[in-house]
């Protein structure tokens, strides 16, 4: 009787040890080949990963040389606004010395010259009256 139950207890054992598993829905098995590739465009992945690191590191350093020239490129502006308010100031000043050292009407030689060869004519004609 012992051997008989444990004869059945046995091929009972076997039976249950040769059921498959179910597999659950999210469990997925992979070939080599599959996995092999999965590594290799993984590796791709993290090559293309640090390439991107590096280019964007290289753009950080170029955006702050770009700030630091338009920093500058601001104070040239500013340097170059002055200096022609200066130069503007500079041409009013020399508008305003011409009109200044521009003669007058009355201070010119050909208005002088006619009026003493006027009064040269007059005073002759004068002259010349009393005398006759």
């Amino acid at each position: 009787m012992k051997k008989i139950l444990l004869l059945s207890l046995f091929v009972a054992t076997l039976s249950y040890a040769q059921k498959t598993k179910k597999v659950a829905p999210d469990t997925v098995c992979f070939t080599k080949e599959q996995a092999a590739d999965i590594s290799f465009v993984l590796d791709s992945l993290w090559a293309a990963d640090d390439i991107n690191n590096g280019l964007i590191a290289s753009y950080k350093k170029l955006a702050k040389k770009q700030d630091s020239l338009i920093a500058l490129d601001s104070i040239q502006i500013v340097k170059q606004d002055s200096i022609i308010t200066y130069q503007k100031n500079i041409v009013t000043d020399l508008e305003k010395k011409i009109e200044l050292l521009q003669p007058k009407w009355n201070d010119k030689k050909s208005v002088w010259f006619g009026f003493g060869f006027i009064t040269a004519l007059g005073s002759g004609i004068l002259v010349n009256q009393l005398i006759k």
